[in-house]
């Protein structure tokens, strides 16, 4: 059970409550459910298909802990009340990580990594956007392609202004990894 009288408000939650009209030591007595809501921090981005197991390993390391979802572009947000700290992120990474390096796993393509620009750190646990799928998302790899020429010719045909992508190599297959200059 976690205690919210023992919750430090971070600066980030008091702004998200501030806009949308709501002061958080109220809503802590009130309507604890919708406090943990806006106290919670973003802690992963997933595909539907790892949201499962990524909450049972989410669980297994954070048992006390809240997980709410949002659904942001093709996205799965899991966010994490009591916000994690960076050495709890790190050991969730790694346990993914674990489960994405095991010969026996069932998404041989997923990929777990940390993507850091101007919207901050962004951990994602995903599956890559197949080429005709692909409508825009940032951060995202795209593929797979079979040669390293075959990422760079449809980054070049298919990435627009505002975008740009490197070619990356994972799971034996060529990928587009987009991002925002």
């Amino acid at each position: 059970m976690i205690n919210l009288d023992q919750i430090q408000v971070s600066e980030k939650a008091k702004a998200r409550a501030k806009a949308a009209g709501l002061e958080l030591d109220a809503l802590r007595e009130s309507d604890p459910e919708r406090f943990m809501l806006f106290c919670a921090e973003d802690v992963l981005k997933l595909s539907e298909d790892l949201k499962g197991l990524a909450s049972s390993v989410f669980f297994a390391a954070f048992p006390h802990h809240k997980l709410f979802e949002q659904t942001e572009a093709n996205l799965i947000v899991f966010k994490a009340f009591p916000a994690l700290t960076t050495v709890e992120e790190e050991r969730l990474l790694a346990a993914l990580g674990r489960l994405v390096d095991h010969p026996k796993f069932a998404f041989p393509l997923a990929y777990v990594r940390t993507v850091n620009d101007e919207a901050g750190k962004q951990h994602y646990f995903a599956l890559p956007i197949a080429q005709r799928d692909w409508q825009g998302q940032v951060n995202q790899l795209v593929g797979p392609f079979e040669t390293e020429d075959d990422a760079q010719n449809w980054g070049n045909e298919n990435v627009t202004q505002g975008l740009d992508f490197d070619t990356l190599r994972h799971a034996d297959k060529w990928f587009c990894d987009v991002f925002r200059l």
